[in-house]
């Protein structure tokens, strides 16, 4: 996978001189492709970031996904984390049935310090994410400091608290 363009705000948590591998290691990153065929490139580069946080941290990655995107896109094949640099062992997959609740999965998990990073996967037709509840994610991340990384359908937009917004497409 290939970044194209990244979005950053200068906070506390991310100052502006650091580099983006520093940067991936804190805060809430909005993850999009570029057309429908970049799912793959995006869910990969997530993956390897927050493994990379979450080794650091020395705590587990959690993956949230929607029940019915799991028809879609199948379960993540645990031996193929490895490749992303996760350990099977330090990976915990959470499956919810709506959006309200993935969200709220996040802000639980991110609040409790258990997490060295999480992966939240939205669906194509996301209607609650948004200002407000990237806004409540950010301030939470900031206060963990576990890392946040939201994977969005590539055609959604709009404005957001992320610290980041990274556009993937697959080469």
């Amino acid at each position: 996978a290939r970044v194209i363009r990244g979005r950053h705000s200068e906070t506390a948590a991310t100052p502006r001189s650091a580099s983006p591998q520093a940067m991936l290691h804190a805060g809430l990153h909005e993850c999009l492709g570029q057309g429908p065929g970049d799912w793959p490139s995006v869910l990969g580069f997530a993956l390897s970031a927050a493994g990379r946080a979450a080794r650091e941290r020395g705590k587990p990655v959690f993956i949230l996904k929607l029940k019915n995107r799991l028809q879609e896109l199948g379960q993540i094949y645990g031996f193929g984390l490895a490749a992303f640099g996760l350990d099977p062992k330090h990976v915990i997959t959470v499956s919810v049935a709506r959006e309200k609740e993935l969200l709220w999965a996040a802000e639980e998990i991110v609040s409790s310090e258990a997490a060295g990073a999480i992966v939240a996967e939205l669906g194509a037709k996301e209607g609650l994410y948004g200002f407000p509840a990237s806004r409540r994610l950010k301030l939470r991340a900031e206060t963990s400091k576990a890392p946040i990384f939201v994977l969005r359908h590539w055609s959604q937009g709009g404005a957001t608290a992320a610290h980041a917004r990274w556009r993937i497409a697959r080469l």
